[in-house]
């Protein structure tokens, strides 16, 4: 990796010492870091001069916060400070970032969404932005400030041809965060891998750990031709940015970051910049779904069962009335490929690229997909269907008087407590500290079945239920509950107001 000379070739615009101290009490009380970015000049046209006076003056800082994105009643919850590197193109005003913060669609409320947007250019004059567009597939965010107008950073050119190629030596342009503020660098590196399956990405032979989120990918003679962009791992959500919200408090930067660094070809999101795909657009009704649990096709088993295949997917189970099942598809086959494309899968790092696929797809489609069982290759087609709602998705109940909080039993919940595919009822999500509900013993996890003896099979009977237990101002209700495969009758003793 080479980075930029110091300090024979860069040069850091200074702060006078006054402003620094005042600068720095700034930080000490806000916790904020300064917006302003220093930005490196050469003293010569080398490889990065070119690029850091030509398209690099487009890279910017993007600073957002981050909250829950299902707020506490009377307040916002905790806040947590993020900064980003942009890049400025298409219409006027608009940043592309990575959209590793933006949770998914049909994320739950523990998840945490970002917001408050404020593009800062070199001069350290924040301004206003709003999300104006959204792409999952690449990890792409666009952003347009609410005032084009002032944001004075001209917006890059794109070229998309010739078409990268790996070997080829690249400039990647990003920002460092600094104790007061930002500066840009420039790091020559070379394309050494290329990514299958749906995007072109390219992988390079470096990394840049210290580079605050993206940056803009040049060639050597300043020809802007890519994005650094961020391959999630599957986990992502879970384990780290921005799934953990504890993990946010780590880092005043980009912090963790839970996937690759890739570069991604102008191509493969030029179309995009002058219409970005709608936020909003997400709808879980049109994603596709299968219906299966999988685990990766390891080369050593790949090898047992004789399987000549770049990678694929094994069944692990097929779930009950799912469109894998009405297709007859069996735990223990191997899936090779999806609507004819092959599936780079070896690690489990790999299965989102599996569910990208099938959700891309869409639902009401019909797509082939090769199979391997018993020995031999066949193809199957199968109809999907739209996502069902998942725990993370499923509506909830919460009622003050009993202080319980209740939320439609699902699949998954049913499929992952191995529970028989008919069992019904709402599943217990909060109890309220002293309430009626944890006094009488009722726990979170706890399958309501019956309450004062009538079936539950939702949450509009539960709620019925309770609100006929109001209205008859009940001195005690009963719930019949499954516990660890175990029923069990809990009695609740009421004080009606």
């Amino acid at each position: 990796m080479k980075t930029l000379p110091q300090p024979a070739s860069v040069l850091r615009r200074s702060f006078p010492a006054a402003a620094l101290v005042a600068l720095a009490v700034f930080v000490a009380l806000t916790g904020a870091l300064s917006a302003r970015v220093a930005r490196a000049e050469t003293a010569n046209r080398s490889v990065y001069g070119i690029a850091l006076e030509g398209p690099g003056r487009s890279v910017v800082a993007v600073r957002y916060q981050l909250r829950p994105k299902e707020r506490p009643k009377g307040g916002e919850g905790p806040k947590v400070r993020k900064i980003t590197a942009g890049v400025a193109a298409g219409p006027k005003g608009q940043v592309i970032i990575n959209a590793s913060s933006f949770p998914e669609a049909d994320a739950g409320p523990d998840s945490v969404e970002p917001f408050d947007f404020r593009i800062v250019p070199e001069d350290g004059v924040e301004v206003a932005a709003e999300v104006v567009g959204l792409d999952r597939d690449r990890n792409l965010a666009f952003i347009r400030a609410t005032n084009p107008a002032a944001l004075l950073v001209p917006q890059v050119a794109f070229e998309t041809a010739p078409p990268l190629a790996i070997g080829d030596e690249v400039v990647v342009i990003g920002l460092l965060a600094e104790p007061y503020g930002f500066r840009h660098a420039a790091y020559l590196t070379r394309l050494n891998g290329r990514a299958p399956g749906l995007r072109a990405m390219y992988s390079i032979d470096t990394t840049l750990p210290d580079l605050c989120g993206g940056g803009l990918v040049v060639r050597p003679d300043g020809k802007a031709v890519g994005f650094l962009g961020l391959d999630l791992l599957p986990e992502a959500w879970e384990n780290a940015e921005p799934g953990n919200l504890l993990s946010l408090f780590g880092s005043a930067n980009q912090g963790q970051r839970p996937g690759y660094q890739m570069v991604y070809p102008a191509s493969t999101f030029a179309s995009l910049l002058a219409t970005p795909p709608p936020v909003d657009d997400e709808d879980k009704d049109k994603k596709g779904w299968l219906g299966i649990t999988m685990q990766p096709l390891s080369r050593d088993l790949a090898e047992y069962w004789n399987i000549d295949a770049p990678g694929g997917v094994i069944l692990d189970a097929v779930l009950e009335g799912s469109p894998a099942a009405a297709a007859g598809l069996k735990a223990g086959d191997v899936v090779l490929t999806v609507d004819g494309e092959p599936l780079p899968v070896r690690e489990q790092k790999d299965l989102s690229v599996v569910q990208k696929m099938i959700r891309r797809a869409g639902a009401g489609r019909d797509i082939p997909l090769s199979i391997w069982r018993g020995g031999e290759q066949r193809t199957v087609s199968v109809k999907l269907v739209a996502s069902p709602t998942t725990a993370v998705t499923a509506e909830e109940y919460e009622n003050d008087d009993f202080g319980v909080t209740v939320r439609q039993l699902t699949y998954d919940v049913v499929q992952s407590l191995n529970l028989a595919s008919d069992t019904h009822g709402v599943i217990v999500s909060k109890t309220e500290r002293a309430g009626w509900a944890q006094v009488a013993g009722l726990d979170r996890g706890d399958i309501v079945q019956k309450v004062d003896g009538a079936p539950i099979d939702g949450l509009p009977t539960f709620k019925a239920a309770l609100e006929k237990a109001r209205k008859e101002r009940r001195a005690e209700s009963s719930m019949l509950v499954l516990r660890n495969y175990k029923t069990r009758f809990v009695r609740l003793q009421t004080s009606w107001k």
